[in-house]
């Protein structure tokens, strides 16, 4: 689809959260192999890991602007190992493997 070989042609995806501190974006652009520049996230098991740039987009404005440049060009520069740590994070919590283990403790809990 359109979305999907637009974000696998992205180096870099913002993915500032919405009415939730999570979002979808964060995963989808992970699997795509972008670097991922986005909102601290909770403090989850899945999380904990996560090698995703960070940044509170509140203190988004033109006061803070040097200090949005500095993480966007660090995450440019390192956008080789942050991608490839970003698509290994989100294949070990949403890859085959793991909905398989998901599924098979859930099938196991009801029999």
């Amino acid at each position: 689809d359109v979305y999907s070989d637009f974000l696998s042609r992205c180096k870099v995806s913002f993915c500032p959260s919405g009415h939730s501190p999570e979002t979808y974006r964060l995963f989808e652009s992970s699997i795509a192999g972008c670097a991922v520049l986005g909102n601290p996230l909770p403090d989850t098991e899945y999380y904990l890991e996560c090698p995703a740039v960070t940044i509170p987009w509140q203190l988004i404005t033109p006061e803070n602007k040097e200090s949005i440049e500095q993480a966007v060009q660090y995450t440019i520069e390192n956008f080789d190992s942050l991608s490839a740590e970003m698509k290994s994070w989100a294949m070990k919590w949403t890859g085959p493997e793991r909905i398989y283990e998901i599924v098979k403790n859930h099938i196991e809990k009801v029999i």
